[in-house]
């Protein structure tokens, strides 16, 4: 006996499309397929044909959508199999006809070979369904057996039920007797069978707190008809497991309903794949997102040092003989820049793409953060474009106690400070032993708040990522802030913590923006034309992530922003 599909869809080249993939299990009579333009159609032939086994429907139609017909379908005949088609995209519509019953999906364009797979396993379903509502109903019947027949086929029902995998039980009408239940549901309900016996409802204990009103609503509204619905139950270990449960009615001679019977199916694997199908397709489209993100970005950011690279190299091949040595000197250094602002834009890109991919390690190793702070500042100070032509104040170490507040700072060229060349010998003798360390360079004023560590005060971080922490901080407060204001950089060291915090006097961030600063490719609403990726409070917040730290921004629009980094500090010792 051929299998019958009723395809329900508006366009009318799909008929002749399926007639076409299916042509030869057509004529060998293994499907038959009956075709319909809108759910109002459909139901009108499931009305007239009762032997349908599966219906493939489109979600958008006219008359009446796929979603409403799955509504009346389950009414109508709730054995029957629906396969929606939707748009790939259509997470939300797909959602719902899984939640409305619909057994499977597939997506448009239609992969016609997937269509013939989709197909043949929700026949298979059907065909189980058959087989066991087929057999369950032999047992019904033999239960109306004499006292002599029923002796028998209560053997032959013990040992079909006592051998599926599903949940086979028999109560009364009203659910105060539990007449029998198979093996399986100590399996499933991870609960004795003695115990429903004896409390009969005691099987709804297991059902997850927000399901278990749901389900008793259901027991007493539809007592003694037949009913499915799914729910969670809860293991002794917390463990969530999905249920489908379906009960029957049955009747005696005088056609009075005196017992209910039902089959309840572990369906956790099922909901657990709907569950991946959802997020797969939700990453696709965060994917999707991304990809128009970065091309955006990048036809952006990469326009504007190409334009500079190309009119100055225009400028030195066509006129390099009428420019003096400083002018050509000075379109160089245009090109140079330009190639460097775009090589760090690729690093940005680069290294946000390793984070996305779960490729970006933790890999700690000792480091003196206090000279590292003090390399990153003198980095930053000296290659700061922004900062006004004049002397810079150079704040030395003192211990602070011994030395007034106004002899901390020297007005000396910034050039006289350079860590890697030595300092003065005051500054040198009193550093390990000092509870405040000031240091300015260009912009960038450093500050060390709390005492030193009075070992070797090697910390244990990834030096890698701090540098981006830092660096990104850091550049975006002076990219943010006037030209003549300060940028507040402390290291503060706490119990077990390590305190990063920038402070600038910039433009700030508007408060409807500060929820979105830490995705990919986004920008502040009030940047104007400042250039940027968007990418590098994305990077700070997966450095700071990996080292299983925390930040925070506190900022208000045309006053600043202060942004706090927070570390685990594990100091290092021999014994590592």
């Amino acid at each position: 006996m051929s299998a019958k599909i009723l395809v329900v869809d508006d366009e009318s080249a799909m008929e002749s499309l399926i007639r076409q993939k299916f042509r030869r299990q057509i004529r060998d009579k293994n499907l038959d397929f009956i075709f319909a333009y809108n759910g109002r159609e459909a139901l009108e032939k499931l009305q007239s044909d009762q032997s349908v086994d599966v219906v493939l429907v489109d979600i958008n139609m006219p008359e009446m959508d796929g979603l409403t017909f799955i509504e009346r379908l389950k009414d109508l005949e709730p054995n029957i199999k629906a396969v929606v088609v939707s748009a790939y995209d259509d997470v939300t519509n797909i959602r719902s006809a899984m939640n409305r019953g619909a057994f499977d999906f597939i997506t448009k364009p239609i992969d016609f070979n997937d269509l013939e797979i989709t197909i043949n396993k929700s026949l298979e379903h059907v065909r189980e369904i058959k087989e066991k509502q087929q057999k369950l109903q032999q047992a019904q019947n033999q239960l109306l057996q004499s006292n002599q027949a029923l002796r028998e086929s209560e053997q032959r029902f013990r040992q079909l039920a006592e051998n599926i995998k599903e949940v086979f039980w028999v109560t009364s009408v009203d659910r105060t007797q539990v007449i029998y239940v198979s093996p399986g549901y100590e399996l499933v309900w991870h609960s004795s069978s003695k115990q429903l016996y004896e409390q009969p409802m005691s099987w709804v204990d297991a059902v997850h707190p927000e399901d278990r009103e749901r389900v008793c609503t259901t027991i007493e509204t539809r007592q003694g008809e037949e009913y499915e619905q799914e729910y969670r139950i809860m293991g002794p270990d917390r463990s969530i497991y999905w249920i489908r449960d379906r009960a029957f009615p049955v009747k005696n001679e005088m056609g009075q309903v005196y017992r209910l019977v039902g089959l309840s199916e572990d369906i956790t694997v099922r909901k657990l794949a709907e569950e991946e199908i959802c997020k797969a397709l939700q990453r696709e489209r965060e994917l999707s997102e991304l990809k128009t993100s970065f091309v955006a970005m990048t036809s952006h950011e990469f326009r504007t040092p190409l334009t500079t690279i190309q009119s100055s190299v225009e400028l030195l091949e066509h006129y390099s003989h009428n420019l003096s040595e400083e002018k050509q000197q000075i379109h160089l250094h245009r090109i140079s820049r330009s190639v460097e602002r775009m090589v760090e834009m690729l690093n940005d890109i680069l290294l946000i793409s390793e984070s996305e991919a779960g490729q970006l390690k933790f890999n700690p190793t000792p480091i003196d953060l206090v000279k590292f702070c003090q390399r990153v500042v003198e980095e930053l100070g000296h290659n700061d474009q922004r900062q006004p032509a004049r002397s810079n104040p150079i704040s030395v170490c003192h211990r602070k106690s011994s030395i007034p507040d106004a002899s901390l700072t020297a007005n000396l060229p910034v050039h006289h400070l350079n860590a890697n060349e030595g300092a003065p010998s005051e500054q040198v003798q009193t550093l390990e032993h000092a509870s405040a360390f000031f240091l300015g360079v260009g912009r960038i004023a450093f500050k060390l708040r709390g005492a030193l560590p009075t070992h070797d005060g090697l910390a244990l971080m990834d030096a890698k990522l701090l540098l981006q922490i830092l660096t990104n901080l850091l550049l975006n407060a002076l990219k943010y802030s006037a030209a003549d204001s300060t940028v507040q950089f402390d290291l503060i060291y706490l119990d077990h913590k390590a305190v990063f915090r920038i402070q600038d006097q910039g433009i700030g961030i508007p408060t409807a923006d500060q929820c979105h600063l830490f995705e990919s490719f986004f920008r502040a609403s009030n940047i104007g034309t400042i250039q940027g990726t968007g990418l590098g409070l994305a990077i700070v917040k997966q450095c700071v992530d990996l080292h299983q730290g925390e930040i925070t921004v506190d900022s208000v629009e045309g006053m600043g922003t202060t942004f706090t980094v927070t570390l685990p500090l594990e100091w290092y010792t021999s014994t590592h």
